[in-house]
């Protein structure tokens, strides 16, 4: 359907009828994934280094608490380094948004990682009696130096062992996978089909950036092929397949969006299938 405009706490809300039905609010896009699920995209800025690749956050209601998963760019402070610039009432945008969507439910704030693009609002939800969460293994100065938040404000959990109950059955699950940074986590939503939902829109469609025998297909989510061809890509490398003919385990030299990052420089991009790794040349 198309997307409106408008509060998430007024009219336009009422848009988000059933799965993939979205609406627009100032510069978010909010998508129902399923009933009180949301993604939450933020296009970042064209003009910037980091932020201009855009992110996406997520919100999990259920019947008693409310999850939000990542906050997305500062907008508040703006980064000089990503040359993202600040806008005016970026809080109260961004709250706006969230508890229009979450209601009344108590709020808890966790991060995937703790990069400037996925903790960049946190501080638009301070002094709500929001609780705030970060994995073990993430550096526990980063929103200080990042966003000028006191990292007390977290409490740290162990990934693998931490559950979200949102009430009603809803329960978060937390899973390490370390890579992107130590305490990189993963969210599962243990009884829902699975679907993999990236913390960048753009990594839906990366079958057509890798695999140029395959189709450009992007239905808002990757699913158990991706999860496979990961786990394929993995194996693959700790065997040295990739120097094997016919492995289909590729080494890709370039690739549109990975090779614009600085960290980039010296690394393998591996391919498999709909799957990719990019670790260090010398460790390949």
């Amino acid at each position: 359907m198309p997307a409106a405009s408008g509060p998430p706490d007024g009219g336009a809300a009422s848009s988000l009828v059933k799965p993939g039905d979205s609406v627009s609010y100032g510069s978010y896009k909010i998508i129902q994934i399923s009933d009180g699920i949301y993604q939450i995209t933020d296009p970042g800025v064209t003009t910037g280094k980091g932020g201009d690749w855009g992110v996406d956050l997520y919100l999990v209601c259920g019947k008693s608490r409310a999850l939000v998963i990542d906050t997305g760019n500062n907008y508040m402070d703006g980064s000089e380094k990503d040359l993202i610039a600040p806008r005016k009432n970026a809080a109260e945008e961004f709250r706006t948004l969230i508890y229009g969507l979450a209601g009344k439910r108590p709020l808890e704030i966790t991060v995937t990682h703790a990069h400037p693009d996925h903790d960049g609002m946190t501080g638009a939800l301070l002094n709500r009696k929001a609780v705030f969460w970060m994995p073990d293994g993430e550096d526990a100065n980063a929103p200080r130096e990042q966003h000028k938040v006191d990292p007390a404000i977290f409490t740290r959990f162990a990934p693998g062992k931490k559950l979200f109950d949102r009430g009603g059955e809803r329960i978060v699950d937390t899973f390490p996978v370390r890579g992107r940074s130590n305490g990189g986590t993963v969210y599962l939503l243990k009884k829902d089909e699975l679907r993999v939902y990236t913390g960048h829109y753009w990594q839906n469609v990366y079958g057509g950036f890798m695999s140029p025998n395959l189709d450009r297909v992007d239905v808002g989510y990757l699913d158990w092929r991706f999860v496979q061809n990961v786990a394929s890509c993995a194996e693959g490398i700790l065997r040295g397949k990739w120097l094997v003919e016919g492995s289909d385990l590729r080494l890709v030299g370039k690739m549109t969006n990975t090779d614009a990052w600085p960290s980039a420089n010296g690394r393998a991009i591996m391919v498999y299938g709909i799957g990719a790794i990019i670790l260090p040349l010398e460790t390949a």
